[in-house]
């Protein structure tokens, strides 16, 4: 599937695969990460071991980095196939009420850069479809068996603490907040000087919650639209509920 340029017409099926391509550089990185760390030898001085747990560290923060991106780019990009879908499908007097909505629902998408819960909702619901209620899935707790349900409102949650921490991130702060999607506050083993640092498997984690969202949201959108759910969302539905 080719990328579409700005200001082309976009489908369902696009936004997919642009994710797809989007995220996938996510897992390249964890993967270069991995194999980074299984060849560093066990020796070397304490200041060149410090140097290399830096550089660990800004890999994760990319992952976080990239992987907020590629959410916010799909959904820019869904809410664009739903204007496209809506002028092709009308004429006369209705053609010119849908060009006029379709200036203020591209404006709003092109201002669109804070993806958290709220403004994610405020974005999608242009297109008179909420995603918030289908923010809901199951997975393992590890222990006898049992499983968990992820609400909407602790997705909600999750998702707005992985967004302030990518605006730590991106903005240089000096420490990044203290929340507890990230291991080291999660634990009570946040450093004594410098806050929190995040690690493979957080960046990891946050990766997975936006794959997670990205497939409902994605999946029940197209149905909204009565339009085909992408493969890859398709099969993606059933792991992300536990259900495969």
């Amino acid at each position: 599937m080719r990328a579409v340029p700005h200001g082309q017409p976009v489908t369902i099926a696009d936004a997919a695969a642009n994710f797809v391509r989007a995220i996938r550089h996510c897992d390249d990185v964890v993967a270069v990460h991995k194999r980074t760390r299984s060849q560093q030898p066990s020796g070397g001085t304490p200041a060149s071991r410090r140097g290399r747990r830096y550089e660990e560290l800004s890999l994760n923060r990319a992952v976080v980095v990239m992987g907020v991106a590629a959410w916010q780019a799909v959904l820019q990009d869904l809410v664009r196939a739903c204007v496209d879908l809506a002028t092709t499908t009308t004429s006369g007097s209705s053609a010119a009420m849908t060009s006029l909505l379709k200036g203020q629902v591209l404006r709003a998408v092109d201002s669109f850069s804070t993806p958290n819960g709220e403004k994610t909702r405020e974005l999608i619901k242009l297109t008179g479809f909420d995603p918030f209620p289908r923010w809901t899935w199951r997975h393992p707790t590890g222990t006898g068996g049992s499983w968990v349900t992820v609400t909407p409102g602790d997705a909600n949650a999750m998702l707005n603490k992985w967004l302030k921490i990518r605006h730590a991130v991106a903005h240089g702060d000096a420490e990044l907040p203290l929340l507890d999607v990230l291991e080291q506050v999660r634990l009570n083993r946040v450093p004594a000087s410098g806050g929190p640092n995040i690690l493979l498997d957080d960046a990891k984690r946050c990766v997975a919650l936006l794959r997670k969202l990205t497939t409902l949201t994605g999946y029940w959108f197209a149905k909204e639209m009565n339009e085909p759910v992408p493969a890859v969302w398709e099969q993606d539905k059933w792991r992300t509920l536990g259900i495969m």
